[in-house]
This record gives C-alpha cells, sequence and structure tokens, in this order.
C-alpha cells in the first residue's frame, strides 16, 4: 500500500523489509547525501544496499514508493522505530555542509507528511527527540542525516 501521491513505485516486494506489528504513529525523515533521482535511490537500496525505506522524494518533487507502508523498512537502525514509522528518504540539491533540498522536495515532503497523518489519524508533533511523532534518523544513530537544513525546518515541517 502506498499514497496516491506517489509518482511511480520500486517493487521491493518482501525484500529489506519486515512484518509491521505496531500500527503507524510516526513518521521519520532521512536524506539521500546525494541529489539521487528516487527512482535510482529506490533500486539502489533493493539492490545493493541492506537498507530500504517507504518513501523516496527527488529534487523535482517527485515521490517513489519503495517498501510498502504495510512492512517495516530497514532505515533508521531502530528497528522499534522503524515499526511504528513510514519512512521517507529526501534527495539534496547541494552536499555538506547544509545538506540544502530543493523546495520541490519540501512541498512533496509537507504533503505526504500530511497524507499519511490523515490517511492513519495521528498529528505530526516536533518535540526534537524521538518522543515526537516527527523523528529523524540523527535521533537513532550517530550520522548527519537529514543535515542541518531539514533538520532546522521540521517544526515548520510539522506545522504543515
Amino acid at each position: 500500500m502506498f499514497s496516491d501521491l506517489c509518482d511511480d513505485y520500486v517493487d521491493f516486494g518482501n525484500e529489506k523489509s519486515d512484518r509491521r506489528y505496531k500500527s503507524i504513529s510516526k513518521i521519520t525523515i532521512h536524506h539521500m547525501a546525494a541529489n539521487s533521482n528516487p527512482i535510482y535511490c529506490a533500486e539502489w537500496h533493493r539492490d545493493d544496499k541492506a537498507v530500504s525505506s517507504n518513501y523516496y522524494i527527488g529534487s523535482d518533487g517527485s515521490i517513489v514508493g519503495g517498501v510498502s507502508e504495510s512492512r517495516k523498512a530497514w532505515t533508521s537502525g531502530n528497528g522499534d522505530n522503524d515499526q511504528s514509522a513510514i519512512t521517507i528518504e529526501v534527495a539534496n540539491c547541494s552536499r555538506e555542509p547544509e545538506w540544502k533540498v530543493s523546495d520541490a522536495a519540501i512541498e512533496s515532503l509537507i504533503a505526504l507528511c500530511a497524507d499519511i497523518c490523515r490517511r492513519y489519524d495521528f498529528e505530526l508533533t516536533w518535540t526534537g527527540d524521538d518522543d515526537g511523532s516527527l523523528t529523524t534518523h540523527d535521533m537513532f544513530r550517530d550520522t548527519e542525516c537529514p543535515g542541518p537544513y531539514l533538520r532546522r525546518r521540521m517544526g515548520a515541517i510539522a506545522k504543515a
């Protein structure tokens, strides 16, 4: 199952995912650390990496479904979080130190988050830690992901 906002899909089947046994009540944001085409990133995760995500968003705002929402993607490095979270990888339009994200990608991210919250009946809250329903990769692993540009916008994303 995927959002109707998807422009395309990469079939993960049951690969790089697990059965979901918790209800969906969170969204976890990641960045691609590249200005990657979302289909390419999803295929790379599926074929070459021991990671996955439910969604991939390109700099042009396109949204690609990866691991079905009914399954737990291997995204944040924290199985408990991934059990209750829909995970989203967002392309960067610049590299470090900012890891900027395009306006089109932000608009699609907000639309996708709103759609997920509506369908699973929860409110997106940013607390800056893993108690909120909006979380980021760096809350669970020692990483720069999702970078300062997205991190500074988490409160606004939750409000929008």
